[in-house]
């Protein structure tokens, strides 16, 4: 076997090596991915375990949901910092 006979065949083996890990590392994240993106799921015990009359009586208002800050909305600093200023 001749010097570039083996440089090909060693770089087809690190090639092979690198693509197969780079296969099974994607693969891997994409079953994180989908197993993190499922919602939780309760068991019958648990289920059990949860007040059954979460309803509010006739006649009382609940509490509206509030809704997170957009994060392109300006914070707001405590304290005697202005815009522009060092905290």
């Amino acid at each position: 076997m001749t010097d570039r006979e083996l440089w090909v065949r060693t770089w087809k083996t690190v090639g092979a090596m690198v693509g197969g890990t780079v296969v099974f590392l994607g693969s891997m994240s994409l079953v994180v991915l989908l197993a993190a993106g499922r919602p939780p799921t309760t068991t019958a015990s648990e289920a059990q375990a949860t007040p059954a009359s979460t309803a509010l009586p006739p006649g009382a208002k609940g509490t509206e949901p509030t809704l997170p800050a957009s994060p392109k909305a300006p914070r707001h600093i405590a304290g005697s910092a202005r815009p522009g200023e060092s905290i």
